[in-house]
């Protein structure tokens, strides 16, 4: 097994093919998750199905593991981004590299406080003016807009759809993303 070494840090093939990696070199921690469920896959996939159903010709939409380089200290893989077309210009060969016009996280019970916290953080610093974490368990999605370098929750949706804060086209029915057995 041939092991690279990037920054500091050592990477190994085994390692990313079982393991979803967040680097956060501020802090000094590389960041391993377990590979996401098929509860949490299933989920990001009824969220990308219906998006990319109403608004092909105007955005773009990117699944993890794409990387979102935020700085040259950290790199996260959000489970979706959303990035109008004429911004295309930001997915660069290797990764996306200037904040996307939404992510969505879906929250797997070893990624809370990632999610919660420290990508809540770096994606409202990076730019990032619309977040939502969408909870399987709770069966819910809560919205969060940008205020500064801080995000605000705008709401909670349990049962009805929910819209973009920014983008009228962009709207779920809940009852469309959340797997059957739930």
């Amino acid at each position: 097994m041939q092991n690279r070494s990037t920054n500091h840090v050592l990477f190994t093939p085994a390692l990313s093919s079982k393991k979803h990696v967040e680097t956060d070199y501020d802090i000094g921690e590389v960041m391993r998750t377990p590979a996401p469920s098929p509860r949490h896959q299933w989920t990001v996939q009824n969220i990308l199905c219906q998006l990319r159903t109403q608004t092909e010709h105007e955005f773009l939409y990117l699944q993890a593991p794409c990387d979102l380089i935020i700085s040259n200290r950290k790199i996260h893989k959000p489970d979706l981004m959303i990035i109008q077309k004429e911004r295309r210009h930001i997915i660069e060969e290797h990764a996306v590299t200037s904040p996307p016009d939404i992510i969505i996280e879906v929250l797997s019970k070893s990624s809370i406080p990632l999610d919660r916290r420290i990508k809540m953080r770096d994606y409202a610093q990076f730019g990032v003016h619309e977040y939502w974490i969408v909870d399987p368990y709770e069966q819910c999605i809560e919205q969060y807009v940008r205020t500064s370098d801080t995000y605000v929750c705008k709401q909670t949706v349990q049962e009805q759809h929910i819209t973009s804060a920014q983008f009228d086209q962009l709207s779920c029915q809940l009852s469309h993303i959340f797997p059957i057995d739930s």
